[in-house]
């Protein structure tokens, strides 16, 4: 997948989530300032003046189905999922090419979240291209994923919920069993459609926060693969 940006009327940028593309051909035009490629496995880019960062990211192996996924989740994640089947007025849906009006409520909510934990959130560009899982109680929206589809591979980019944003105990409680539901919704679309991963990205343990987020992954028994990232800066950035 291959998104472009434009900062200033001089600084283009240029984000590639690697999917066997002929890179010479794409990313060594002089034309973009800033270019990051994503891969699952080792590009030979660092000779051609990018540098290399590696990362833990959590992958669910889906090839076995569904019932499969769900024995290796967790005790308390596996039930968790299981009770959201109860609930009434609680649905989930997943919208690969969702509406400006649901891409709109749905980035909102992602900002809210981002803004709630004392982030800056991505700009909505990085997400026009993206799928959606998303939970609503009472058709009103607690809870999404934003994907990116890499056949054979779900990436999930951003999870978030309205947990931090209630003091309802209840509500909170839904909206956490749901945000487990919304993993599983992602692994039975994949396992449907032919896909064999859904890769839940980064586990960081280096900061509360970030550890809180892996502890999250984690409840879903994945396992832990390198993921390989390649910038190359302008001369200014260096």
């Amino acid at each position: 997948m291959i998104q472009k940006f434009k900062k200033l009327k001089i600084f283009n940028t240029l984000r590639v989530i690697y999917e066997g593309e002929d890179l010479d051909a794409i990313i060594l035009q002089r034309s973009y300032s800033y270019v990051t490629v994503v891969s699952p496995r080792p590009l030979d880019l660092q000779t051609k003046g990018f540098e290399l960062n590696k990362k833990d990211v959590a992958v669910i192996d889906i090839r076995e189905g569904l019932e499969k996924i769900m024995q290796n989740f967790k005790d308390t994640t596996r039930n968790e999922i299981r009770q959201t089947f109860k609930i009434d007025n609680l649905y989930f849906e997943i919208l690969q090419s969702p509406s400006q009006s649901d891409f709109e409520e749905t980035y909102n909510l992602y900002s809210d979240f981002e803004k709630g934990q004392g982030r800056k959130p991505w700009k909505k560009e990085k997400f026009k291209e993206l799928g959606i899982v998303r939970a609503k109680l009472k058709n009103s929206l607690i809870a999404g994923v934003f994907f990116y589809d890499l056949k054979p591979t779900l990436l999930v980019a951003q999870i978030f919920s309205t947990r931090i944003l209630t003091d309802d105990k209840d509500v909170q409680r839904i909206i956490s069993k749901s945000t487990r539901r919304l993993v599983y919704e992602l692994c039975s679309y994949g396992v449907n459609n032919g896909y064999t991963k859904v890769n839940l990205s980064s586990v960081n343990f280096s900061t509360k926060q970030k550890a809180n987020v892996a502890q999250f992954k984690m409840f879903f028994n994945p396992k832990i693969e390198t993921e390989y990232t390649y910038i190359r800066r302008p001369w200014f950035m260096v």
